[in-house]
């Protein structure tokens, strides 16, 4: 917003003030270059870095750095509290309390003085003398500028401010590290990050055991966004320096940036143990509180919070209204969102309220209410100030996700997402069906993660590139090989169980089509599938008259079930096959089937069951199978070889049977080979060795001997 104004005479009173405040940065640029290095030669040895007096003068300046005069004062006059002989610290805080006199009167009335005026001359030649170092020129100037204009304040605290100057001892020369420091902080108060932090490493190159030195370089870098470097910074300072609460804090906020709550929850966890400068500790806590939730731990985050008892602090309560939404505790949830939303001052920490406010209402009542809550909060503009991805992630958690995906692919385009935040918004665009977009995202993530940008581990990077593989996969194949009577099933390809022993062997080829083919885990197949018999026991027809033709579609309608439905067309290919219809409903589970990149050995087990008809034959059929082993990783081509001991029972029923029923079980081992992987997606085939041994346990003969099969995935 612009304002005009209308005072003539205001644009030279603001000029003044920002000389006479400007003639104070210089002085106190001066004194307070380094808290330790301008005490005359009769001052007290220097502080440690690690004593409270030295943090506490090392606060003032940078408090002084970022504006804040007030907190300059506060902490220099802590300073001068706790090292009183220091003479260094006693200046920083009377230069401290002329900055924030200036600041506070730079608002007054004007004196009324022309820019063309000798007054004006003589202060800014007052000035340039004090920028100079040349103090009792500068006196002489601001008191001439004060006799040609008395009423003029400025003019009067300029010339206070030059008199003290002039009456300070020499300061001693500043080493060529204090130097380079000063030169980031006035690159930083000029808005110049970049140019900033060249000088803090310079600072730190030249005096490698100055921690305000590092603490600024860690500050300046992570302003600029650049986390991995900031936290490789506090990395070296850590190495260098040993364990301090400060440095401890800015890594654990570095690794939340990062994703890596582990890290940040010890960090946290050790600085809360080591000493620090009071009023640290409420932030500190709370940081501790929010990596304890994202860590899933919503009962240490709140025992952390404990300690600061009834704290008037909007965040303390938000804190512990998260903590006791996840730990079920919804009446204490609600009273502490309540003073929350009491103590909130900004329309961000209102905002902030109903978005927790939200969530305890999807964890209470389930997400039908949430929604409605998320729908009004956003149409009155009480969710306006969260940023997109607040927004997104809000949305994401009551259901939303139009919303949550557009809300991500907008913090997305302001270039607000990145590192595990790429993949949240995937899983959102996989949701609303934007399998493309998903896949780029995924992408971005594992780049991400290979320039260090934030941590993935090996089974995380593993189940991301499964999840690549899905949903990009848009056709595939299948073949088998299968002796016995009932086979060992792949849930794919399982004829119809024989009365006899046979070898058939079975093919598919299935297309997904793109448009609609894989929806948030629901797929649609349209498939073309053969069966020949190789061998069978009752002398049956073998070899090409047998081949069975088949094409139908298979659908998937659950995400999170692997259940299928299936419909086929049986067409005669050769003259002992048939024409006919079938109608299929199959479902399959398991836990540890897939590759398990961090183990070495693992317990698995599967379970698979059907049930059919062939329309025009009025046959039924229906077979199901379980199996429970433990896995083993064999060497070679970095442990894609599997070999599973198990023991499996198997049942099948099939109408045109004299013998409708059989059931087996017994000791099996399966061997697989996993192959076809990238750098983006895990691997997308396997071969399986089956070999199983049942023996009768009910029904028909056919459910002992021997069961193999030999069947590729693609």
């Amino acid at each position: 917003m612009k304002m005009e104004a209308t005072n003539t005479k205001r644009p030279f009173r603001n000029t003044v003030s920002r000389l006479t405040l400007s003639a104070a940065v210089a002085a106190i640029a001066l004194s307070m270059a380094a808290p330790s290095v301008l005490a005359d030669d009769q001052s007290p040895p220097p502080l440690s870095q690690s004593s409270p007096a030295y943090q506490a003068a090392d606060a003032a300046y940078r408090a002084y750095g970022a504006g804040d005069y007030d907190k300059a004062v506060e902490e220099a006059r802590k300073a001068v509290e706790l090292a009183p002989d220091h003479e260094a610290y006693k200046t920083l805080l009377k230069n401290a309390e002329t900055a924030r006199d200036l600041e506070n009167n730079k608002n007054a009335a004007s004196g009324g003085v022309s820019e063309t005026s000798p007054a004006y001359e003589a202060a800014d030649a007052a000035y340039k003398a004090y920028a100079a170092g040349q103090y009792r020129t500068a006196v002489d100037q601001a008191r001439k500028a004060v006799e040609l204009a008395p009423d003029n304040a400025d003019y009067r605290t300029l010339l206070k401010s030059a008199e003290a100057a002039a009456s300070r001892p020499p300061a001693q020369k500043t080493s060529p590290a204090d130097r380079q420091a000063d030169a980031a902080y006035a690159a930083q108060r000029k808005g110049d990050l970049q140019a900033a932090a060249g000088h803090a490493r310079q600072a730190v190159r030249l005096a490698p055991g100055n921690l305000p030195f590092r603490l600024l370089l860690i500050d300046l870098l992570n302003g600029q966004g650049e986390t991995a470097d900031a936290l490789a910074a506090t990395n070296q300072a850590i190495a260098a320096l040993g364990d301090d609460r400060e440095l401890l804090r800015r890594r654990g906020v570095l690794e939340q940036k990062s994703g890596d709550q582990a890290a940040a929850l010890a960090d946290f966890s050790r600085a809360l143990e080591l000493p620090g400068q009071a009023g640290t500790e409420r932030q500190l806590r709370l940081d501790l509180a929010a990596a304890a939730m994202a860590s899933s731990d919503p009962l240490l985050a709140y025992r952390t919070l404990q300690p600061l008892g009834d704290d008037a602090s909007y965040g303390v309560w938000l804190q512990r209204a998260e903590a006791l939404t996840a730990m079920a505790d919804y009446d204490a949830a609600d009273i502490a969102l309540d003073r929350a939303g009491a103590l909130a001052g900004s329309e961000t920490e209102r905002a902030d309220v109903a978005a927790a406010e939200i969530r305890l209402a999807a964890a209470q009542d389930g997400k039908r209410q949430a929604r409605a809550m998320f729908a009004e909060a956003s149409e009155d503009g009480a969710l306006a100030p969260l940023g997109s991805a607040d927004i997104a992630y809000l949305a994401a958690s009551v259901g939303n996700k139009d919303i949550a995906y557009q809300a991500f692919k907008d913090a997305y385009d302001q270039g607000q997402l990145k590192g595990a935040q790429l993949i949240d918004a995937g899983y959102a665009a996989v949701r609303d069906y934007r399998n493309e977009e998903a896949v780029g995202l995924f992408k971005q993530a594992i780049d991400q993660a290979d320039a260090g940008v934030f941590p993935l581990s090996e089974t995380e990077r593993f189940n991301l590139r499964r999840q690549i593989g899905d949903v990009s996969r848009q056709w595939g194949a299948y073949a088998s090989v299968i002796y016995g009577t009932s086979g060992i099933s792949d849930g794919y390809l399982s004829p119809a169980a024989s009365a006899g022993e046979v070898m058939q062997v079975g093919t598919e080829i299935y297309w997904r089509p793109p448009m609609f083919g894989y929806r948030d885990g629901r797929t649609v197949d349209l498939f073309l599938r053969q069966f020949t018999t190789l061998y069978d026991s009752l002398d049956g027809p073998v070899g090409a008259s047998t081949m069975q033709g088949a094409a139908g579609i298979r659908i998937k309608p659950f995400s999170d079930y692997n259940f299928i439905v299936e419909g086929a067309r049986y067409f005669k290919i050769g003259r002992d096959s048939r024409d006919d219809y079938l109608l299929r409903a199959a479902i399959s589970g398991g836990f540890n089937t897939d590759l398990m990149p961090a183990m070495s050995s693992w317990w698995t087990g599967q379970y698979f069951g059907e049930v059919g008809r062939y329309l025009e034959s009025n046959q039924n059929f229906a077979d199901g199978y379980a199996q429970l082993g433990r896995s083993f990783k064999l060497g070679g081509d970095e442990g894609k070889f599997v070999l599973t001991p198990y023991l499996g029972i198997a049942a099948d029923y099939n109408s045109t049977d004299a013998n409708e029923f059989a059931l087996g079980a017994g000791p099996g081992v399966k061997l697989s080979y996993w192959f076809r992987e990238n750098k983006y997606e895990a691997p997308m085939s396997h071969i399986d060795l089956n070999v199983q041994y049942r023996a009768r346990l009910g029904g028909d003969d056919r459910a002992e001997g021997w069961f193999a099969s030999l069947g590729l995935s693609f």
